[in-house]
């Protein structure tokens, strides 16, 4: 049984692999050499449709495509495994009708209590007109790689504006949050078990400092290796039985589609 967790950033995405069988860890990284300019306007100019967005940014899945591929034959992983990912992005843009922000982000604090409550990034609205200025190609980097998990690492422009509109569904690959995962861990008195699991992998000694650092304070990692780890450790809920999964949804107006589907935008995993 394996478990891999991606750590997605505007030009690299780190990679986690953890081996339960062995309990060994193998970390990796693929490069993103595609650049979209102007990426902030596309999404503001979409008018509630993706057929542009997807039209504009297929270079991204297509490129991650090879370096996916490449990544999971270099690696060896036996396929008669069950495979767990985790993938430290959102799966989806937003359509909040009033500004920018997911429904899952915006009741993230509701469900991290003080102090453990962080600040989660807004992911842009395609159902508002307002640019929301920041690097977003991270984001379709990320949202590459569920299509791709999702379409059995194919792609296709009908399937990738598909994903898009609709959103993805999947029994093994979810969207975490690690300084949420983290959080979350302390507020429900999960940091021992955790720790526990954490201590009992190999070749992570360094990552592992940063995690526990982490674990302590609250504080984001700042370091996307461990950030990748902690998004492999929290699939830990699919099977371990001293954890369990939690969905991060919400309950908003002004959004469409309207709750409680939720496919569209995606939902935010917590481990406790």
């Amino acid at each position: 049984m394996y478990s891999i967790g991606f750590d997605v950033a505007l030009r690299q995405i780190d990679i986690a692999l953890i081996n339960w069988t062995t309990n060994n860890v193998t970390f990796s990284m693929i490069n993103i050499n595609t650049a979209i300019n102007n990426i902030h306007r596309i999404v503001a100019n979409a008018n509630g449709i993706v057929n542009n967005i997807a039209q504009q940014t297929q270079i991204i899945p297509q490129q991650i495509q090879q370096s996916l591929i490449q990544f999971i034959s270099q690696v060896r992983i036996n396929k008669s495994c069950r495979i767990f990912i985790g993938i430290d992005c959102p799966s989806g843009l937003s359509r909040r009708l009033n500004w920018h922000g997911r429904a899952t982000e915006l009741f993230l604090n509701h469900v991290l209590q003080r102090p453990h409550r962080i600040n989660p990034q807004w992911t842009p609205s395609i159902a508002v007109q307002r640019i929301h200025i920041s690097p977003w190609q991270w984001i379709f980097n990320g949202m590459a790689l569920y299509y791709l998990f999702a379409n059995n690492y194919q792609y296709d422009p009908q399937s990738w504006q598909n994903y898009l509109q609709n959103g993805f569904v999947s029994n093994n690959v979810i969207e975490v949050f690690p300084r949420a995962t983290i959080n979350f861990v302390r507020q429900n008195n999960a940091m021992q078990n955790f720790s526990r699991v954490l201590n009992t992998l190999n070749n992570v000694s360094n990552v592992v400092n940063i995690i526990n650092n982490s674990l302590g304070t609250g504080n984001p990692t700042r370091n996307h290796r461990a950030d990748a780890l902690i998004a492999a450790l929290t699939t830990l809920g699919f099977f371990h039985p001293l954890f369990s999964l939690f969905f991060v949804r919400g309950n908003f107006i002004n959004y469409q589609p309207n709750p409680p589907n939720w496919q569209a935008e995606g939902i935010i995993t917590l481990l406790r």
